[in-house]
């Protein structure tokens, strides 16, 4: 920086001179200010930032005329320790978040999320939507279980059978060890239950094979002992008996 420097009139010894001594002073003022006005020393007015950081605009090449900052805008430059742009580039990214988190709509927890997500959430959160939770193939084995379940975010459940078969004899197909009423049969069961997840009942509409004849019936469940706490669903024959055909599908319902 330009040390500005000025000449004093001597007192006592600048007879007829210490005018022209003055007004070379304000020249040199003149001078070392340049185009400075008053506007523009006003934006300096009340900075309390230091030298230091007020250096961390060094390379900046606008000048103070272009500048149309207040003094406390720039007083948010105190306390910067690096250069301000830097900083920016180096914020990290915020993590993305899971599709259970995006769907989530009591969580506060921030993050990025694609359009796919996004698109998946705002669909799931819709009023009374239906998600597919789980489809179960039962071919073979003595039960089936959908597992990893969160089903706080929904209000009931409706789980699809269809041509659910057993091996052989008179059982019964149960749903975590409780009985919807849907299934005392000896060959194929077609049905549809209901379960509110606040009270546990249960509703189930069915179609099934008993003696080579078709019966149908809606039948209520008082306690199927499901809610929002339950993880998994497991589906499963008395008398261990195993599956031969079918498929079940459960869905969740906001």
């Amino acid at each position: 920086m330009t040390t500005f420097t000025y000449t004093k009139p001597t007192v006592g010894g600048s007879e007829d001179a210490w005018g022209d001594t003055l007004n070379a002073n304000w020249d040199a003022i003149a001078a070392f200010i340049g185009p400075l006005d008053s506007t523009e020393l006003a934006v300096l007015d009340g900075i309390t930032a230091s030298t230091a950081e007020l250096n961390l605009l060094d390379g900046v090449t606008v000048t103070l005329a272009d500048i149309t900052a207040t003094a406390a805008e720039i007083n948010y430059l105190s306390g910067v320790t690096s250069a301000v742009q830097d900083q920016i580039d180096n914020i990290p990214a915020p993590p993305e978040l899971t599709q259970a988190q995006v769907e989530d709509d009591t969580s506060t927890v921030f993050g990025q999320v694609s359009g796919q997500r996004l698109g998946q959430a705002v669909a799931a959160n819709a009023q009374d939507s239906i998600v597919l939770l789980g489809t179960l193939t039962t071919t073979s084995g003595s039960s089936h279980v959908l597992s990893g379940l969160t089903l706080t975010p929904y209000k009931e459940l409706r789980i699809a059978f269809d041509d659910v078969t057993p091996d052989s004899g008179d059982v019964r197909l149960d749903i975590n060890g409780t009985n919807l009423g849907t299934t005392s049969t000896d060959s194929a069961v077609w049905g549809y239950a209901i379960i509110d997840l606040t009270y546990g009942h249960g509703l189930v509409a069915n179609r099934k094979q008993r003696g080579g004849l078709d019966k149908s019936g809606v039948e209520f469940v008082n306690s199927t002992g499901i809610s929002p706490a339950t993880t998994s669903l497991t589906f499963d024959w008395s008398s261990f008996r195993t599956f031969t055909n079918g498929e079940i599908k459960v869905y969740g319902v906001r």
